[in-house]
């Protein structure tokens, strides 16, 4: 019987051991929950904020594409007003290499706005310059059209070689 005696003591100090232990154990599970829910709330602030610098980045990046298709739109009137791609004759004083070379630098800057533009569809901004957009095209389609055909009937291959290059593009 002392044997069993023993026996019991020493297991009902395990049990007021685990009973002492409890406490404390329930006392960390507490401050473990409430630095998980800390935690959660500051990923979720962190995560928040990621979102709202993505969506910075990219209307930032919707307002670069819109400067640069004014940029566009200004340097390739600015080149169409100031030469004699605008006449509607070309004039037989003028040089046909430097139509061609002029026609070749406005079609290069307007395959950059027909990018910046595709970049930009759905913006307010598209349907208030698309006039402008099919003015340019029109005036250019016709330029390059007849540049093409001023270097076939004359044989002047130079004349050909940009306008063929900006032709296939549109």
């Amino acid at each position: 019987m002392l044997h069993t005696s023993s026996y019991c003591s020493t297991e009902l100090e395990w049990i007021r051991n685990i009973a002492s232990l409890s406490v404390p154990l329930g006392q960390l599970k507490e401050e473990v929950l409430l630095i998980k829910s800390d935690l959660d709330g500051t990923i979720g602030s962190i995560e928040n904020k990621l979102d709202e610098r993505a969506l910075l980045r990219q209307k930032k990046m919707c307002m670069q594409h819109l400067l640069n298709i004014t940029k566009s739109l200004e340097k390739i009137e600015r080149l169409l007003h100031g030469s004699r791609l605008t006449q509607e004759v070309p004039s037989k004083e003028t040089e046909g290499d430097d139509d061609s070379h002029l026609i070749e630098r406005v079609a290069s800057e307007f395959n950059q706005l027909q990018f910046y533009v595709t970049q930009s569809q759905g913006h307010p901004l598209w349907e208030s310059i698309r006039g402008r957009i099919a003015a340019i095209t029109s005036t250019l389609q016709k330029k390059l059209e007849a540049a093409f055909q001023e270097g076939l009937q004359t044989g002047e291959l130079n004349l050909l070689s940009p306008c063929s290059k900006n032709i296939c593009h549109h």
